[in-house]
């Protein structure tokens, strides 16, 4: 479920990376859009076309790559070539353009977030490991020796995170 949650929320990342770069290329060519309004009622007008262009263009992005929401969130989750698009698939792109449409932000804190729970759920469950294995042992145990096993079982960690 881990790796499932870290493999849509990278693609979500990407995807909207992708979004935000052309949301933002349309802002800066359209003078309406680039520049700040006067009056608060004008920039609350402005913030809600940028928004509705930027929900556009994400529900294009999600098109263009079958980035179809319930795909995604299946456990094989992979985007598929575009075929004939069913209206389940519509739905799951308009859905994933609107998650898009939030910005590469949220994605890159719900990545943060997943991969530091996973990497404390293996350092706690290291930790255990390290201690059952010294209660087990039935030799005295040197400074020396303690840190043998702590850095052989920290050399370790390192290979699972660069695999």
């Amino acid at each position: 479920m881990e790796n499932l949650i870290i493999s849509v929320s990278l693609t979500l990342f990407m995807l909207s990376l992708i979004t935000e770069k052309i949301s933002n290329f349309i802002k800066l060519n359209i003078p309406s859009l680039a520049n700040k309004a006067n009056s608060e009622k004008g920039e609350k007008n402005r913030e809600r076309k940028m928004q509705i262009i930027t929900g556009i263009i994400g529900i294009a992005v999600a098109m263009a790559c079958n980035a179809d929401f319930f795909v995604l969130i299946a456990e094989d989750s992979k985007i598929e070539p575009l075929t004939l698009l069913t209206f389940k698939g519509a739905v799951g792109c308009v859905i994933t353009g609107l998650f898009l449409s939030q910005g590469s932000k949220f994605f890159h804190d719900l990545l943060n977030t997943v991969l530091y729970y996973k990497n404390m759920r293996k350092a706690i469950y290291n930790k255990q490991e390290i201690q059952n294995e010294l209660l087990q042992s039935e030799k005295n145990l040197t400074a020396d020796d303690l840190i043998a096993a702590v850095t052989a079982n920290q050399r370790q960690d390192d290979e699972d995170v660069n695999s």
